[in-house]
């Protein structure tokens, strides 16, 4: 706009109209057009450093065992993991083929990372032919979510506290006897072997053996039924056509939902029963 402004006094001026050039105003509109464009803040910079060249980090479950590889470069090992992204209703899921050069740190992985496993790797990024991407990790951690950022024990939350009692109602005077009560005893609940599902859909389908509305079943419930009905289930842990697939299918529907033991949301309890099977 400036070098336009310019334009059209140059023009005046070619054609007697120089008075123009010096009107305050135009000049003051002329500098703040300049200060304005050349105010910005800078970028921050940073001292260049070998080891931030190709550096990525990521953290997520493990879709595999490690496994030991033969290529040309000797023996290495491998496992998978998602890292997934997004809010618990709309979250999606990135997978990494990751890679571990280093001998004693492929043992190590070996012997401690399995499927389902929550871990934190660091590496460098790389793409093959077929333009998935992998990780040469240089680092892998176990992550422990009860831990805070100093590696210190969370605090538990506080109970809630309880509201006073309320004094009890002194008794409406009677002329009548008071009839003796009969001694009960109340039978204790026996105790669930495994976390009790939120809507109570899931108990109700495992006792009468019917196939429910997945549609009324909470997450919770869904994990609960993989784990007393898996024929409502199809099982493709072990035939998976791609990684990205789920482990488990609702069989009854097509639409139905579908299960992975790698996703946040995985109760720990169902993760352990059938990391196991």
């Amino acid at each position: 706009m400036l070098r336009h402004i310019m334009m059209r006094l140059t023009n005046r001026v070619g054609t007697g109209f120089a008075p123009s050039i010096a009107n305050p105003r135009v000049m003051r509109l002329s500098q703040g057009l300049v200060q304005t464009k050349a105010a910005h803040a800078p970028l921050p910079t940073t001292p260049y450093r070998e080891d931030l060249v190709n550096k990525v980090m990521l953290t997520g479950y493990t879709g595999r065992d490690t496994e030991f590889i033969e290529n040309h470069q000797g023996t290495v090992a491998r496992f998978t993991m998602a890292v997934n992204q997004g809010t618990k209703d709309n979250r999606k899921s990135q997978w990494f083929d990751v890679w571990l050069e280093n001998p004693e740190l492929a043992e190590q992985a070996k012997a401690e990372v399995v499927k389902g496993t929550y871990v934190h790797v660091q590496g460098r990024m790389i793409i093959d032919d077929n333009k998935n991407p992998s990780v040469i990790a240089e680092l892998v951690l176990m992550v422990d979510k009860s831990l805070d950022d100093e590696g210190q024990a969370a605090p538990a939350p506080a109970p809630a506290a309880r509201a006073p009692a309320r004094a009890a109602a002194a008794p409406v005077p009677s002329t009548r006897a008071a009839a003796p009560r009969a001694a009960t005893t109340r039978a204790a609940a026996p105790k669930a072997s495994q976390p009790v599902a939120g809507s109570g859909a899931a108990r109700v389908a495992a006792a009468s053996g019917d196939v429910p509305d997945w549609r009324a079943l909470q997450k919770e419930d869904q994990w609960r039924l993989v784990v007393e009905r898996p024929e409502l289930w199809w099982d493709n842990r072990t035939n998976k056509r791609s990684e990205r697939g789920p482990d488990f299918k609702w069989k009854a529907d097509k639409e139905g939902p579908a299960l992975w033991l790698s996703s946040k949301d995985t109760p720990d309890w169902a993760r352990e029963q059938l990391s196991d099977a």
